[in-house]
């Protein structure tokens, strides 16, 4: 009886090769002899994760002084890379996280800063003279496109070396990816969107041709938009958000107010599962302007929310005004049975009167919160700041609360009073552990003591600023 061990090294070799990072190891692992056959592979096997696993595509992201903010993007335009994979495709399989940086659909010389425009130009001519062929293939055979759509998209691959299309395309070459960020977004995204979107509705009907063939392991995407006036709409997230696969929504610079009625496209018209089925469990939007309503439509898809921050920044980047109380009903509708971190602030000076949240108990889950000290005065639109009651934190957090960060901009009377109300009320909070004063406070020793002696912890720190105005 014949064994593997019996057949000639050259096809045992053969056969390793064929075998992906961790198959290799575990195959190394069954006797010495394949073990010294399989060095070279997995030597192979290193040197390709350690080279591809993070890859950089587009152009730098320059701040308002023209200097570089230090990502790499070794590969310039993401035709580069697809040209790569295409000669050796084993290269796919190697990235896990991908960084794309100013993909619009139009290259724009002055987004080169400085490099040769027209020998990049001369370049993308040459590559997709050289392979167009497959880049035709790509674009008449993608599985997810109707006819139409792959017309269009064949024909766009061949006649404008735009960043866009190949960057979508590039999205369902990749099998293990699992990172995803894009950043100094132009606005005009759209071949992205419409990609990801269908990937989406086959990934979720398991009867698809196509199901989990492509972005099936991604579990973050992240949008960072870097331009000098406005956001980058919230409206981008929309087609990523239904990817089972998906679990972190992150962005700076985000803005947003669209239609409350609107719900993600992938998530209607005949779609084969009920609205609410992301999976998304973590949103981190900072630096940015975005509205209740807006909000509201990202909300509604998702599940199971567990993490949520939101730092409003006003018109720098979109709308002026904080509509704190109506983002706060909307995470009562949609996310009060499963979210543990809340983190609710508008850094801007002078915003007090728009900080209330309200009662928080409806969040019986909720286990950290960072909010201003503002979030917990009476509210009364008719009355300063400075004249409004500063309401007991005992009555308002749920009894799961374990850690709390207050902010103050200003000293301000009575502000400092809860620490004692707390203490003495321990029962009805006795999880809490914590409570950071960040920012300006009046001295809070006094009520050092009392909250020590029943177990909460005082800690002071500094302002802690997320985005580059302050």
């Amino acid at each position: 009886m014949y064994n593997l061990l019996s057949l000639p090294n050259e096809l045992t070799t053969q056969v390793i090769e064929e075998l992906d990072l961790t198959d290799t190891w575990s195959f190394a692992r069954t006797s010495k002899e394949i073990y010294n056959l399989s060095q070279s592979a997995m030597q192979r096997h290193q040197e390709y994760k350690e080279k591809y696993s993070i890859i950089g595509l587009g152009l730098p992201v320059w701040d308002d002084d023209g200097n570089d903010d230090g990502t790499t993007f070794d590969e310039g335009h993401p035709l580069f890379f697809i040209e790569q994979i295409l000669r050796d495709p084993r290269i796919a399989c190697y990235v896990t996280d991908l960084r794309l940086s100013r993909c619009g659909t139009e290259p724009r010389k002055r987004l080169f800063q400085g490099k040769d425009f027209g020998k990049q130009r001369e370049r993308l001519a040459t590559i997709i003279t050289a392979v167009g062929t497959e880049l035709a293939a790509l674009g008449a055979n993608c599985p997810w496109l109707n006819e139409s759509r792959r017309l269009h998209w064949q024909e766009a691959l061949l006649a404008h070396p735009n960043q866009a299309h190949y960057a979508a395309l590039l999205l369902t070459l990749l099998p293990n990816l699992r990172s995803l960020a894009m950043k100094g977004m132009c606005y005009d995204c759209e071949p992205i969107s419409e990609l990801v979107e269908a990937i989406g509705k086959a990934n979720r009907d398991r009867s698809s041709a196509v199901h989990e063939s492509a972005l099936s392991k991604l579990r973050s995407i992240s949008i960072d938009h870097w331009e000098n006036e406005f956001g980058q709409d919230i409206t981008v997230y929309t087609p990523f958000v239904p990817l089972p696969s998906l679990r972190l929504l992150h962005g700076r610079r985000i803005c947003g107010e669209s239609d409350p009625d609107e719900a993600p496209s992938a998530l209607v018209d005949g779609d084969i599962r009920p609205l609410r089925q992301s999976q998304v469990d973590e949103i981190e939007i900072t630096c940015s302007s975005v509205a209740s309503k807006a909000w509201r439509s990202l909300l509604k898809p998702i599940k199971n929310l567990k993490k949520f921050t939101y730092e409003h920044v006003g018109a720098v980047v979109g709308l002026e005004y904080y509509e704190c109380l109506a983002i706060m009903a909307i995470l009562r509708e949609y996310a009060c049975h499963s979210l543990e971190h809340l983190d609710l602030t508008c850094m801007r000076e002078y915003c007090e009167h728009e900080q209330y949240v309200g009662d928080l108990k409806a969040f019986y889950n909720l286990r950290v919160l960072r909010l201003h000290a503002a979030a917990f005065c009476s509210y009364d639109e008719d009355k300063e700041i400075t004249d409004r009651k500063y309401l007991r934190l005992a009555d308002l957090l749920p009894a799961s609360i374990e850690a709390v960060t207050l902010i103050s901009w200003f000293d301000r009377d009575g502000a400092i009073d809860f620490l004692g109300e707390v203490a003495e009320e321990r029962d009805k909070l006795p999880k809490l552990k914590r409570i950071c004063l960040e920012g300006d406070w009046n001295d809070p020793w006094d009520y050092i003591g009392s909250c020590n002696n029943v177990g909460i912890e005082i800690i002071e720190s500094e302002l802690a600023f997320r985005h580059p105005y302050y």
